[in-house]
């Protein structure tokens, strides 16, 4: 549980920085090209358009990996949910014994 509040308090604290920093570099957070986009605008003009394309390729990186492990965990929950009768056992809870895998019926 300390690991929890840890990690919920040093993220609101780091967030916060960033927030203020981005203040700091840009002033007025009504000049935004974008406003969806802010935080790789407030890069580009911190440290030119290195750092905008470098924080713009990492944004969409990151993009696709929480994506990828959002369709990769989506099978795990169903045959979890399967195994304990929340979902049709006999297609979600399905578990073939040879390959111990998830096995459509």
């Amino acid at each position: 549980m300390l690991a929890t509040v840890l990690t919920c308090l040093i993220t609101g604290i780091l967030a916060s920085l960033q927030v203020y920093a981005a203040q700091l570099v840009w002033g007025s957070w009504t000049g935004f090209p974008d406003i969806d986009t802010a935080f790789v605008h407030v890069a580009g003009k911190a440290g030119g358009p290195v750092l905008f394309m470098t924080v713009t390729s990492r944004c969409s990186v990151a993009n696709i990996g929480s994506g990828s492990s959002a369709h990769l965990g989506a099978p795990a929950c169903s045959t979890a949910w399967g195994g304990s009768n929340a979902l049709s056992p006999r297609f979600f809870g399905a578990i073939d014994p040879r390959r111990n895998i998830h096995a459509t019926t």
